[in-house]
């Protein structure tokens, strides 16, 4: 199979010279369906899908190389630079059984693409002195975080609960945060699928990093010092994100 990694590197040189001016994708194409066979052919598949398995597989050749050079002293998978410093997204869900109250433990899990999701129009849309609100991004990613019921067995000797209230934190930000909108509703027998027509408003600038935590100043001896207090990791020292270079939302 081609190398996804060998073909993408072969964009970005491409990329720099200044001398051309239409770049052939079609290698980078052609290693991904080697290892998707699912993108062959000329069907239409979600952005995100494609973009999924893209940096999935850029990351697990990044990781073969790292073995293949430094054998048993190789770096760990989420210490590799690259797409899982540049992408990776990681949630932490802690859940807490419904009939016992009782709070399992904490399980972290990982995207390289934040799906959230977003109600019908005349859920989520009215209109204010004339001017018609939309949601917004910051709002979708704000409610795809609040507590919500998810079905799951309580883990407590006993207890027998199915129902849980789930609360997802963020464990980390990217350097460049990754965001799908899931228009798509699936029918009761899931046999059909209906696309949301909701207006979403794309902020132009969208800073997340308070959801992982904040800066707090401390005494360290006399010492006046800064540390980072929250649920995640301490983001990376970047400005807020600007969406002006965006997709269609």
């Amino acid at each position: 199979k081609g190398s996804v990694l060998e073909a993408f590197c072969k964009v970005v040189r491409e990329t720099r010279n200044k001398d051309r001016q239409v770049q052939d994708l079609s290698e980078l194409r052609t290693a991904i369906c080697q290892h998707h066979a699912e993108f062959e052919g000329r069907d239409q598949h979600d952005v995100h899908e494609f973009f999924t398995a893209f940096i999935s597989q850029l990351h697990t050749e990044l990781r073969q190389r790292e073995k293949q050079q430094y054998g048993t002293m190789a770096r760990k998978s989420y210490e590799l630079p690259g797409p899982n410093t540049n992408f990776r997204l990681t949630l932490i869900a802690e859940r807490t059984c419904t009939t016992c109250e009782n709070v399992g433990a904490k399980k972290p899990d990982s995207f390289w693409c934040w799906p959230l999701d977003v109600g019908e129009e005349a859920e989520c849309c009215f209109s204010v002195d004339d001017k018609y609100q939309c949601p917004s991004i910051e709002e979708l990613v704000e409610s795809a975080i609040v507590n919500q019921k998810v079905e799951l067995l309580c883990e407590k000797e006993g207890c027998g609960g199915k129902v849980a209230l789930q609360n997802l934190k963020v464990g980390q930000l990217p350097r460049f945060l990754v965001l799908s909108v899931n228009r798509f509703s699936v029918s009761l027998d899931g046999s059909r699928y209906t696309k949301k027509e909701t207006p979403v408003t794309v902020d132009l600038e969208l800073d997340l990093r308070h959801l992982t935590g904040e800066e707090q100043d401390f005494d360290d001896r006399g010492a006046k010092k800064k540390r980072w207090v929250g649920t995640g990791k301490k983001p990376f020292d970047v400005p807020a994100s600007s969406l002006l270079a965006r997709g269609p939302s």
